[in-house]
């Protein structure tokens, strides 16, 4: 399950960095790239057995992309406090199945710094298949000791 997660984290900044070239944004492609690396070696990293050095490594990962991400909002928000307001408007950007490029530049920065945090820091019972809605199903399946369902 924690690789499920590094992976989906290393897809996401994937195809934000297919985003950011068909979009022009060349500046943008290394950064993405290197995010699809620290997803790919944090998926290896959170295998089993998620313990010593692996679990340093896939921490470690997943506090520089949390800084990463906040860094990229500081950005964001001086850009939008300083700069916006005295440049021209800009020309619409082009859409990708729905989405502008910033768009997916945005999901796969946070939502793959969401995934990637859930690998690395998540409680191993979080990630057990037998928790979430099937264990709820199954408990109120399973008779108590009267023989009574709930």
């Amino acid at each position: 399950m924690r690789t499920g997660f590094g992976l989906a984290s290393a897809l996401l900044a994937a195809i934000a960095a297919v985003a950011a070239i068909l979009d022009g944004d060349s500046d943008l492609v290394p950064f993405f790239i290197g995010l699809t690396v620290a997803g790919g070696v944090a998926a290896w990293a959170v295998r089993p057995p998620y313990e010593g050095p692996r679990r340093l490594l896939a921490r470690s990962i997943g506090v520089a992309w949390l800084i990463a991400a906040v860094w990229v909002g500081a950005l964001l928000a001086m850009y939008q406090a300083m700069c916006a307001c005295s440049y021209p408007p800009r020309p619409a950007e082009d859409v990708y199945l729905g989405l502008t490029a910033t768009a997916y530049h945005l999901i796969g920065l946070y939502v793959g710094l969401a995934a990637i945090l859930v690998a690395a820091f998540a409680p191993a019972a979080w990630l057990k298949a037998s928790c979430g809605i099937r264990a709820l199903t199954e408990a109120r399946a399973t008779p108590d000791a009267a023989g009574v369902t709930a």
